[in-house]
């Protein structure tokens, strides 16, 4: 129950789509390693989550899969609260300051951007706004109890 897509991390495959797409899969992989192909960042995740919206990924390419039926996962909150995860690309310096407990996978020709998992470490309020959002990274968030009731479900 699971399969392996691989993924070119260049900042052109930073869109809403690809985001959405992938977000699930990364949050919840069983395993997710980085390939370099000639000069191309490749992320391979091996996941028993679907890609989201039954999306095709662009740039990116299924290479393994046991013919069993993946867990489809649609939810997402657009609030930036303390503690929800969150999968996105954006600069270091941003995931660095909004992110804590992050994995940071550095886009091709970057070291300083790319795509990334973590748990929000501030809450977005009238007063404070993360970097992330007032500049518009793409970002798929789930809380934490949205990811409890997940695991308890799938086992």
């Amino acid at each position: 129950m699971a399969q392996t897509y691989e993924f070119n991390n260049v900042s052109a495959n930073n869109t809403a789509a690809n985001i959405s797409a992938l977000g699930a899969q990364v949050l919840f992989a069983d395993q997710v390693s980085v390939r370099l192909d000639t000069d191309t960042k490749k992320l391979q995740t091996t996941s028993r989550f679907a890609l989201g919206d039954g999306a095709s990924l662009a740039g990116g390419v299924l290479i393994a899969d046991d013919s069993a039926v993946e867990t489809q996962f649609e939810q997402s909150v657009g609030k930036f609260v303390d503690g929800n995860l969150i999968f996105g690309y954006a600069p270091l310096t941003e995931i660095k300051a909004d992110v804590r407990n992050y994995i940071f996978y550095s886009a091709t020709g970057s070291t300083t951007e790319g795509f990334f998992t973590g748990v929000c470490n501030t809450t977005q309020s009238q007063d404070y706004t993360p970097a992330l959002v007032s500049n518009s990274r793409n970002l798929l968030m789930i809380s934490a109890d949205q990811a409890r009731s997940l695991a308890s479900n799938i086992g």
